[in-house]
């Protein structure tokens, strides 16, 4: 491998990088996205004006949509434990002490998923790695008395910087080389290149062209241990598509106009006071307009520009349309709206459904990952992988309340059948008992018949009442 090979980049690495670095500062925000220049600059700020753009930037707050989206689809996909079944792995060692500490810094298998989730809707796509250290112990339990055993690492997109596919005899794509970034600052840059029979690290010096082998060792697994976790699927192999694609832009565009908000109220707060010099006035917190007095009539007095605060209701207006848009894009409008206008239950319901099927696709593609992963685990004690993994399929968040006064009212309806009552009772006792032992109960109870109060009595708690002695 020479100087060329080790610094070339792969041709959607280099059409792509600069939109990931882009999503990376939308969602984790703070200094990184101030330094990054998403602020639009004024035509003063943009000859000399760097002193008062900075001021500008330290007072223009974020509302960082992009992060309160991201974190929302984790939190449902990981509302509840995913359910594995090793198969022929339940029994090794090895793969316990992994799901207790898979990266080895303490973190458990769930908790590197459950990160890795986050930065593949960021991104688009991560890769996983599967990674051991190379060991000369004849046993099993000898590695594992030496803390030898695999371990993953999350790799974002920026980092990978090249790679191959190769399609197999039976039409199956794996990767076939791989070159990952694990350092850089201004003088080098670590590579380390995975191919199907060896590992090699180099440092190359791009200033002077130079470049040295670090090291290299077999890889006794023939192959690459790479599997790709997607958000969400494009028609490029290895690159996946953001959840906050088009949310970003309209997160910039917002962040824009809460800085002309911000001018906007300090300067019709304090307004420019006008003077020529040798005045003895003050402006107070507002600005000072000094001119000459030549050719100046003598009668004229200082005196104050207010500008007009008309605008800051446009603004505003702006930005909640802005918001809307992101929580239309993002399917999360009967969640994240603040508005006090109600939408109808079916606007409601196709809204919980397409946000239903967008969280199905993200544990889809969760549960795809972990079967290729637990197979490259495998395959390092020689195991074939044959168990299943299974992420919730269903992610509706039903509004118990509606349901609920909605089962109330149809239990009034004048129907004289004892099984509509029936259904109607265990349809309630399904919305408000969560124990399955004690809703399977009072399912029983229900279907036996067993005396409870009319729907709709009035019970008067908490009322007193008279009786007659």
């Amino acid at each position: 491998m020479n100087y060329d090979d080790l610094t070339h980049k792969h041709k959607l690495y280099e059409n792509n990088i600069d939109r990931w670095e882009y999503y990376y500062n939308s969602y984790f925000g703070g200094q990184d996205y101030q330094r990054s220049g998403y602020l639009r600059k004024y035509l003063a700020e943009e000859n000399d004006g760097f002193n008062e753009y900075a001021k500008r930037l330290a007072t223009t707050p974020l509302d960082n949509h992009c992060r309160s989206v991201i974190d929302t689809y984790t939190s449902f996909i990981w509302r509840e434990t995913p359910q594995r079944e090793f198969g022929s792995l339940a029994n090794n060692p090895a793969l316990e002490l992994f799901l207790k500490d898979a990266d080895l810094e303490g973190r458990s298998f769930d908790a590197v998923m459950r990160e890795a989730t986050t930065l593949a809707n960021v991104y688009g796509h991560v890769l996983l790695m599967l990674d051991k250290p190379a060991s000369e112990a004849a046993t099993l339990a000898e590695e594992l008395a030496l803390g030898i055993r695999p371990y993953l690492v999350v790799i974002t997109p920026d980092n990978i910087v090249d790679w191959e596919w190769e399609r197999q005899s039976n039409g199956r794509y794996t990767v076939s080389y791989l070159k990952i970034k694990e350092y850089e600052d201004d003088e080098k840059a670590i590579y380390r290149v995975w191919e199907n029979d060896r590992v090699s690290v180099y440092e190359v010096e791009e200033n002077q062209e130079e470049y040295q082998l670090i090291e290299q060792y077999e890889n006794t697994m023939g192959h690459i241990p790479a599997t790709f976790l997607y958000g969400q699927r494009s028609h490029e192999r290895g690159i996946g598509i953001s959840q906050i694609a088009d949310i970003a832009d309209v997160q910039k565009a917002i962040y824009n106009e809460l800085s002309e908000l911000e001018q906007v109220i300090r300067i019709s707060n304090h307004p420019t006071l006008v003077m020529t010099e040798g005045v003895d006035a003050s402006a107070g917190a507002g600005a000072v307009i000094v001119i000459e007095d030549t050719d100046t009539d003598p009668s004229l007095k200082p005196y104050l520009l207010q500008p007009s605060s008309q605008s800051i209701g446009s603004i505003l207006q702006s930005i909640e349309t802005k918001i809307s848009m992101i929580d239309r894009m993002a399917n999360l409008s009967s969640m994240r709206s603040t508005s006090r206008a109600t939408a109808s239950g079916v606007s409601l319901k196709i809204e919980r459904e397409l946000l239903n099927v967008k969280l199905a696709q993200i544990a889809d593609n969760l549960e795809i990952c972990e079967e290729q992963l637990l197979s490259h685990f495998g395959h390092f004690y020689g195991v074939e992988y044959d168990g299943v993994i299974d992420y919730p399929d269903n992610f509706d968040m039903s509004d118990t309340y509606t349901e609920l006064d909605f089962l109330l009212k149809a239990s009034a309806a004048p129907v004289s059948s004892a099984q509509y009552k029936t259904e109607i009772a265990k349809q309630i006792a399904r919305i408000v008992v969560e124990d399955e032992e004690q809703m399977d109960t009072i399912i029983r109870e229900i279907e036996n018949g067993s005396q409870a109060p009319e729907f709709g009595a009035n019970l008067n708690v908490g009322t007193d009442t008279q009786t007659d002695s």
